[in-house]
C-alpha cells in the first residue's frame, strides 16, 4: 500500500511532527503559541499539497489530512501557554467557550469522517450460514464498462461481429464440481468454424469477483499435445458466482467470451440464492 492511502500512519505522522515543530518554534525560537501555530500550519499546508498532486489520495482523504494538521496547530495554539493552565486567562476568568466549541466541532468531524473512510475502502465482513465470507468492499470499478465512451463501445462491437463471422468453437468447463480450496482442472476446447483445432493459441481466464477487485486473477492455460484442448490447474479462495472472461488469441485473431461460474463449499454445498437478485446465479456453468 503507497504511504499516502494509510490513513492511521500519515494522520499520525503528521499529528506527532507538528506538536515537536510547534514546541520547537515556541521553547527554542521563542515563537508565541499564536505564531507557532501560524508558522506550523502553513508548513503542514506546503508539504500535504505537494505530496497529494504527486499521489492523489482521494478528496475526502485529502481533506481529512489537512483537518487533522490544521487542528493539530489550532489545539497547540489554545493550549501552548501552560497545558490545561492555558484555559483560563490572566485575569483568572476561563477561556471563551467559542474556540473550545470549534475545536470539538472540527475533532467530531474528524472522528466521523475518518470511521467512514475506513468502512468505504474496508469494509463489512460476515460468515453466512454455507460457512462462505462476504465483503461489503466495494471494488471502485466495472468490469467492461464500454458504455463508459462511444469510442469503446464501437470498438466492442466491432470486435463482436467479427468474432461472430470467424465462429470459433470454444466449449469450457470444470473436469469436476468446482469446489472451494479444491484444485480444480478447468479445460477449454477450441476449434475453428470447420472443426480443425485451434493450434498455437493463447488462451487466458480472468476470473472476477464483482463485490471485492483483490480476489481477481488470471491464468493461462496449457496446451495439451495432439489435442484440441487446454487446461489448468485452478484454487478459488472464496466459494460463490465468479465472472468468467475467456480469451482464445490466435494470431491477430482474438476470441472474447464473457460467462460466470458457480463455486460450491469444500463440502459442495452451492451458496443460497439471493432473494433481492434471485437471477444472479442463472446461467452460471457449474
Amino acid at each position: 500500500m503507497y504511504l499516502m492511502d494509510n490513513l492511521l500512519l500519515m494522520a499520525g505522522a503528521g499529528i506527532i511532527g507538528l506538536l515537536i515543530l510547534n514546541v520547537f518554534l515556541n521553547k527554542a525560537c521563542k515563537f508565541t503559541p499564536a505564531q507557532s501555530g501560524v508558522a506550523t500550519s502553513l508548513i503542514s499546508i506546503a508539504v500535504l499539497v505537494p505530496m497529494s498532486i504527486y499521489h492523489w489520495p482521494g478528496g475526502d482523504v485529502f481533506a481529512l489530512y489537512l483537518s487533522c494538521n490544521l487542528l493539530t496547530c489550532y489545539a497547540y495554539y489554545l493550549i501552548g501557554k501552560g497545558g490545561i493552565k492555558a484555559l483560563k486567562t490572566a485575569d483568572g476568568k476561563h477561556l471563551h467557550w467559542a474556540p473550545l466549541t470549534v475545536f470539538f466541532f472540527f475533532l467530531f468531524l474528524i472522528i466521523v469522517e475518518a470511521s467512514l473512510i475506513t468502512l468505504a475502502e474496508r469494509g463489512l465482513f460476515y460468515q453466512k450460514e454455507d460457512g462462505s465470507f462476504v465483503s461489503t468492499r466495494f471494488a471502485g470499478e466495472v468490469p467492461n464498462a464500454y458504455q463508459k465512451k462511444e469510442s469503446y463501445y464501437n470498438d466492442y462491437q466491432q470486435r463482436l461481429y467479427s468474432q461472430l463471422d470467424r465462429g470459433w468453437l470454444i466449449n469450457y468447463g470444470f473436469a469436476d464440481i468446482p469446489k472451494v480450496d479444491v484444485t480444480q482442472t478447468f479445460i477449454v476446447e477450441a476449434l475453428s468454424k470447420d472443426g480443425i483445432d485451434l493450434k498455437d493459441a493463447i488462451v487466458v481466464a480472468s476470473f472476477v469477483r464483482p463485490a471485492d477487485q483483490r480476489e481477481n486473477f488470471s491464468i493461462a492455460l496449457e496446451h495439451l499435445a495432439g489435442s484440441n484442448l487446454y487446461q489448468t490447474n485452478i484454487d478459488f479462495p472464496v466459494s460463490g458466482v465468479w465472472q468468467l472472461i475467456l480469451k482464445v488469441t490466435q494470431g491477430d485473431n482474438v476470441h472474447e467470451i464473457q460467462a460466470c461460474t458457480e463455486i460450491a463449499t469444500k463440502e459442495g454445498v452451492f451458496p443460497k440464492r439471493n432473494k433481492y437478485r434471485p437471477n444472479e446465479n442463472v446461467g452460471c456453468k457449474v
